[in-house]
């Protein structure tokens, strides 16, 4: 089994690779946090690490050049990207973002956020990156 700590993952909402580091990250939106798991360990999926200090669900997740980005929910059109690296965590407000219920997510050279959407009218929205 990949995750024990809690019992096990509740929605598995989304997964990312960090080719660096050869880890498997996974969103647990139930749960509001993101695991990591070595991909190179014997059995393959050996539990690494959990964040789990996030404000709302954990739809998203994605790695992107040393970064990894965490998109949460705490209602609806109010969201809240986590940025991680191996020595910080920031957080970016994305109360206006007309995010209703959030699938996907791919980060582009760490400046642009695509995020795909169930139910919003535009079923892809683009944001720039502070």
């Amino acid at each position: 089994q990949w995750y024990q700590r809690r019992g096990n993952f509740a929605v598995v909402h989304d997964l990312a690779i960090d080719e660096e580091s050869k880890l498997l990250i996974v969103a647990d939106r139930e749960h509001n946090l993101m695991c990591s798991f070595d991909l190179l360990s014997k059995p393959i999926g050996q539990f690494v690490d959990c964040h789990e200090k996030f404000e709302g669900a954990v739809y998203s997740v994605d790695h992107n050049k040393g970064h990894c980005y965490a998109l949460q929910m705490k209602s609806k059109g109010d969201a809240l990207l986590s940025v991680m690296t191996s020595d910080y965590m920031t957080q970016e407000d994305m109360h206006d973002s007309h995010l209703i219920s959030p699938h996907d997510m791919s980060v582009h050279n760490n400046q642009v956020v695509l995020v795909a959407d169930l139910d919003a009218p535009e079923k892809v929205l683009k944001f720039k990156l502070k």
